[in-house]
């Protein structure tokens, strides 16, 4: 399973039972992990059960039961988002190492939780270690609520459940009340837990052996054949001594943990094994991040050469670099392209100036030596250079001028514009009797 309309993504397995199988997964849009169970219908009487079974939980809030967070079908399988939890179920915790007296504990807070769904009107219908869930912070959790009924329906008529704690009245077939039924089945779990004998090296004292006997009066009348007999679960939390479960936690947290790294792992192997390189690149970092020395989980990433997120974003980047260029190469093309003026040395410029012939030229009392013109010319124009700075030179007809605008004689005039022996303006201005040219050197 890859991902659930795009939406949950990255499944790792938790478990999976005769009702369905839990994943948790990914949710995309709220980036957060939840617990995701698939339920298979067989028919379509089948799916609109589950369906409306499903939108009467969405309203149960109680602590100790996962909240509903998203419903929907896929084929013949219904999904359940519910949320998640970091923890261990009851048949899969080594409780049997813990002391006695955490035992009976974990008994009571089990019984407070039972306590509270019968309070809200619900029975759970499938009671056992599997569907009891302990978190990393010490809480108990009543997980797959399938079986579940409301004491406003009328009592199932069909027997449902696991035979092992299935109340006796059940099991024979009659119609017996839901609520008791629950408490049957938290009878035998009471016993599994306090009759369990406690491993090589742990010590009892006298006080563990009190609180037991205190506990296994209840569990007697909790798994009487008589339902009417059974006392209610919050009775029992509140009528049995016991340790507070604040130790809970420290007795949890190792087992949890070798849990999340033992499913995460499988879910590596797996994406592996369906060549899937970067889903097995999440499962293994994320039991690095947990465990830095998990020697399979290292060497496990060693066989994934590189991450092809890696690849993708380099072709990310080299594209944008590529249209950013072409981009550019598009503006300047756009551009006229300005023809590079020629580079006059000084030896060049001498020899310029040498082959460019000089006009007959008169003095000028009012101007100035700018250009001496033909004493025969009868008439002047203006020519003024706009542009220049300090140290450009400009020569006209081979002559270097002394002021700016230019006096010129009516005609045809060679104008060279020099800066730093470049030349920046060279052409052929024709000079009409008092006419005024404007000419600006281009800067490069």
């Amino acid at each position: 399973m890859r991902a659930i309309n795009r939406e949950y993504l990255d499944p790792v397995e938790l478990g999976s039972g005769a009702q369905g199988t839990v994943f948790r997964v990914r949710q995309k849009s709220l980036g957060r992990l939840v617990a995701l169970k698939r339920t298979r219908a067989a028919s379509r009487q089948d799916r609109e059960e589950i369906l409306q079974h499903l939108s009467r939980l969405s309203t149960l809030a109680i602590p100790g039961i996962p909240r509903i967070l998203d419903v929907f079908s896929d084929k013949n399988c219904i999904w359940c988002a519910h949320e998640y939890f970091e923890g261990i179920t009851l048949a899969d915790a080594p409780w049997q190492d813990w002391p006695p007296a955490m035992r009976i504990t974990l008994f009571c807070t089990i019984a407070a939780a039972v306590g509270r769904l019968h309070s809200a009107g619900w029975s759970h219908g499938d009671l056992k270690p599997s569907n009891i869930l302990l978190t990393r912070a010490g809480e108990v959790l009543l997980l797959d609520m399938g079986f579940s009924h409301h004491t406003s329906q009328a009592a199932p008529n069909e027997i449902k459940g696991t035979p092992a704690f299935m109340a006796p009245e059940i099991a024979a077939g009659k119609t017996g009340d839901p609520i008791r039924a629950d408490l049957y089945a938290l009878g035998v779990i009471g016993k599994l837990l306090i009759s369990a004998r406690a491993s090589a090296g742990l010590s009892v004292t006298l006080c563990d052996d009190m609180l037991a006997d205190r506990a296994a009066s209840y569990m007697h009348l909790l798994l009487s054949d008589c339902p009417l007999d059974r006392p209610p679960a919050c009775a029992i939390a509140d009528a049995v001594p016991h340790q507070s479960s604040s130790l809970l936690p420290t007795l949890i947290a190792p087992s949890v943990e070798a849990f999340i790294v033992d499913a995460a792992l499988s879910a590596a192997r797996r994406a592996l094994s369906r060549r899937r390189p970067e889903a097995a690149y999440r499962f293994l970092s994320e039991i690095i991040d947990r465990n830095p020395d998990h020697a399979e989980a290292l060497a496990l990433l060693e066989k994934i050469p590189q991450r092809k997120t890696r690849p993708l974003m380099a072709l990310l980047f080299t594209g944008i670099f590529i249209i950013a260029f072409m981009a550019a190469a598009v503006t300047v093309r756009g551009r006229p392209p300005r023809p590079a003026p020629p580079v006059l040395a000084d030896s060049l410029q001498e020899e310029y100036l040498e082959r460019t012939p000089s006009p007959p030229t008169v003095a000028r009392a009012d101007r100035g030596s700018l250009l001496d013109p033909p004493a025969s010319a009868l008439a002047f124009g203006s020519v003024e250079i706009r542009g220049t700075e300090a140290n450009d030179i400009v020569m006209v007809d081979g002559h270097k001028a002394a002021a700016n605008p230019l006096s010129l004689a009516a005609g045809a005039h060679r104008m060279i514009v020099l800066r730093d022996s470049v030349v920046l303006r060279e052409e052929i201005v024709t000079v009409l009797p008092y006419q005024h040219l404007s000419l600006k050197v281009a800067h490069e």
